[in-house]
């Protein structure tokens, strides 16, 4: 009790005003104790730098976005339900008692593998709704089904409240001959799972900013990354080849989880926080796209400061 005290101290002395996730209502100093007890502050609290000021730009990190709730619009904000939590009693049946459609099934109608279904919506259509993910939404549930949560398709998983596996058919297009009968899946962790709200409901948790930002190359943490060379506006590349990338070290540098070494897909890059493709491909191009620009709005700068000094050296030279 008396660390956790001391710890207290030291958070009103060093930092911001800790907000609630959740509600986004200032954290109590019980609150406080009982979430550093569960290890859980950074989770379930944010620390808003105060006070707002109405003049200043956007923070990074979404903070003071609303004056009247400061961490709303940072990361850890939840989103708002569009329809109330569904309560079906089970994972089988929908909330009239039909049978839910498989959800391989429903993935194969909408996206289907190796074949053209739709004269309208291309792969893109998939491609681009992945990137606005990306954006406003975060990989930890991906990673943990990856690295954490294996065994869902196991016995032992089957007893794991976290586990939500898609069967696979006999007859499915892609695994008829493969013998995958069951993909690893699970579901999506959220306030309660982290132990910031103790009711039954299901309120997923994210950890990146609810607007579309661009924060899967910009961030959205204070201070930002150092991906900045601070000279031009440029960021920070490597070059392979004659071919530019971001760079390789950052804290991402290690969780490109679906490369195979033995293909020889070992690039990696610090600052992309996911080994999604059609992420990844973007933030490439954005990254050397945002070059460009820079480049181009230094020389258009240069060029203008030029010109105005030529004139100015000309008038005084009239005078």
């Amino acid at each position: 009790m008396l660390w956790s005290l001391v710890f207290l101290a030291f958070l009103k002395l060093t930092a911001g005003v800790r907000y609630e996730s959740f509600s986004g209502l200032p954290a109590t100093d019980e609150k406080i104790q009982y979430f550093i007890k569960q290890e859980n502050l950074d989770n379930c609290t944010n620390d808003i730098q105060l006070p707002c000021d109405p003049n200043e730009r956007r923070r990074l990190d979404g903070s003071c976005s609303n004056f009247d709730y400061p961490s709303r619009g940072t990361f850890h904000t939840p989103v708002i339900r569009l329809l109330p939590e569904a309560d079906c009693g089970d994972d089988e049946t929908s909330p009239s008692g039909a049978p839910l459609k498989s959800a391989r099934e429903v993935r194969q109608r909408i996206l289907q593998t190796g074949k053209a279904s739709d004269l309208s919506y291309t792969q893109l259509l998939a491609i681009i709704s992945t990137i606005i993910f990306a954006d406003l939404g975060s990989i930890h549930d991906s990673v943990n089904l990856l690295t954490e949560t294996t065994n869902c398709c196991t016995a032992e998983g089957k007893s794991n409240y976290m586990c939500t596996p898609i069967d696979i058919p006999q007859d499915d297009p892609v695994h008829r001959f493969s013998g995958i009968r069951c993909l690893n899946l699970t579901r999506p962790k959220s306030f309660q799972t982290y132990g910031c709200l103790a009711d039954s409901n299901v309120d997923r948790i994210e950890f990146t900013t609810p607007l579309f930002d661009l924060s899967t190359i910009y961030r959205s943490t204070e201070p930002a990354p150092e991906y900045r060379t601070y000279s031009g506006g440029l960021l920070m590349t490597q070059e392979a080849d004659g071919t530019i990338f971001p760079p390789q070290e950052g804290p991402h540098s290690n969780k490109c989880l679906q490369n195979d070494a033995s293909n020889g897909e070992t690039k990696c890059f610090g600052p992309v926080s996911t080994s999604i493709l059609p992420v990844t491909l973007l933030v490439v191009w954005w990254w050397r796209l945002h070059n460009k620009i820079a480049k181009e709005l230094t020389k258009s700068i240069l060029i203008g400061m030029t010109k105005h000094c030529s004139k100015l050296q000309g008038t005084l030279t009239s005078q």
